[in-house]
């Protein structure tokens, strides 16, 4: 199962280059290698599948696939604190 990463800006469909926080965490703490699957998500119902390509310089480069958007939930929950 591939690990999901929660990202402001999801990239168009081919390749990415995380930087920053991101691209820390998947290369020096999780080292991650060429082939490693990912899967990308902006927090609002999109998220797409991605492929490590390089890793190096403070940089992860991905092929990433199509975008794809969860359904709208069929109902709503709210919840209240007394």
């Amino acid at each position: 199962m591939a690990r999901r990463y929660f990202i402001d800006q999801l990239p168009d469909d081919g390749g990415a280059v995380l930087v920053g926080d991101t691209a820390h965490h998947l290369a020096t703490v999780l080292r991650v290698r060429p082939g490693d699957a990912i899967v990308l998500a902006d927090g609002r119902g999109g998220s797409c599948e991605a492929t490590v390509e390089r890793v190096g310089g403070g940089k992860v480069a991905l092929q990433a696939g199509p975008i794809t958007h969860a359904p709208a939930p069929a109902f709503r929950l709210h919840v209240a604190f007394a």
